[in-house]
């Protein structure tokens, strides 16, 4: 595996390890499955946000567009993670989970159910209409909205190489759609720190509530060997 094809060239601080005893048992456990499913999505969004903290700011024209595409793409993964809140119900309910935890899953009980909500809105259209699909009709009904003004600007480059040129009108297009999903009357730029701000804190809660769960349903389990 390639993990431990590394750890003998770095230094681990914490390894968790499952019990001998366990293994047989959770090769059919229902349980367990969830515990990696939810493993993968809390895996996957901490990935991507690493990567979008990392964004290197040597090139300001791509490190935009990278950090566009990696917000869209975090948006995208957790609508989807949001939905495992139903799927996981049976299991909720009977876990012994703190009140902090509790609180934080009435509210993405609450998005999913809300037509209006942040998620069925904001979230859906980036993942079912914006990153993953290259559909015409955004495109065409964004054409019809979008403010042109004098000479809007259609690429940018930091050189004149393919590699280094942005087609940034598009993204000035894509972002307008989104952003005006708010009827708030404020600022594009405003609007979009809002969206920012809110995926960021919605994904950070809920890799807090899987963190939580996988905890729950593995206790026991494992064990941990800390290196100080």
């Amino acid at each position: 595996m390639l993990y431990q094809r590394i750890v003998e060239d770095i230094k681990i601080t914490l390894t968790v390890n499952i019990k001998k005893g366990y293994i047989d048992a959770l090769r059919h456990s229902e349980d367990f499955i969830i515990v990696i499913q939810l493993s993968r999505i809390v895996n996957s969004l901490r990935s991507n946000f690493r990567s979008y903290l990392n964004v290197s700011n040597n090139d300001k024209v791509i490190d935009t567009k990278d950090r566009i595409d990696l917000l869209l793409i975090h948006g995208s993964m957790l609508y989807e993670a949001i939905h495992e809140i139903s799927k996981i119900g049976k299991q909720l309910t009977k876990m012994k989970l703190d009140k902090s935890d509790l609180e934080n899953i009435n509210i993405f009980k609450k998005e999913i159910g809300n037509k209006s909500s942040f998620t069925n809105t904001v979230l859906k259209r980036i993942r079912n209409k914006i990153f993953f699909h290259f559909d015409r009709d955004i495109i065409a009904d964004g054409l019809k909205k979008f403010d042109f003004g004098k000479s809007p600007t259609f690429a940018l480059g930091t050189s004149t190489k393919r590699k280094d040129v942005i087609y940034s009108f598009v993204d000035d297009l894509i972002l307008s759609d989104l952003v005006n999903i708010s009827t708030e009357k404020e600022a594009s730029s405003v609007k979009y720190d809002k969206i920012e701000n809110k995926i960021i804190d919605l994904s950070d809660r809920l890799c807090n509530i899987f963190d939580n769960i996988i905890k729950e349903l593995m206790h026991g389990k494992l064990f941990g060997i800390r290196d100080q």
